[in-house]
């Protein structure tokens, strides 16, 4: 953005929340609608814990990118909205 318009001000926005904080376990949306003994059965498989290791684990990666760019690009504002309590596989319903 600096080469576009080098007298405006940088504003970047994340999403991510900080590095420090601990990643969030993933619990996939189809669990949620089944009944409460299938839904425990499938929490406890494998590829479920796998599959949470993998999103936890590229959350992680993802804000230490976002951490990295800020760091090499140095914008003069950045925004980071409160968003800790959506999870990457919520669907989100916005209301006006």
């Amino acid at each position: 953005m600096r080469s576009l318009a080098p007298s405006l001000p940088v504003v970047a926005v994340t999403l991510a929340s900080p590095l420090g904080n601990p990643s969030r376990s993933v619990t996939i949306p189809l669990i949620n609608n089944l009944p409460s003994p299938i839904a425990s059965g499938l929490s406890n498989l494998r590829i479920t814990k796998a599959f949470d290791i993998f999103v936890r684990s590229t959350d992680i990666s993802n804000r230490q990118i976002t951490e990295l760019r800020f760091q090499i690009e140095k914008p003069d504002v950045v925004i980071n909205p409160e968003v800790d309590e959506i999870g990457m596989l919520d669907q989100v319903e916005y209301t006006k």
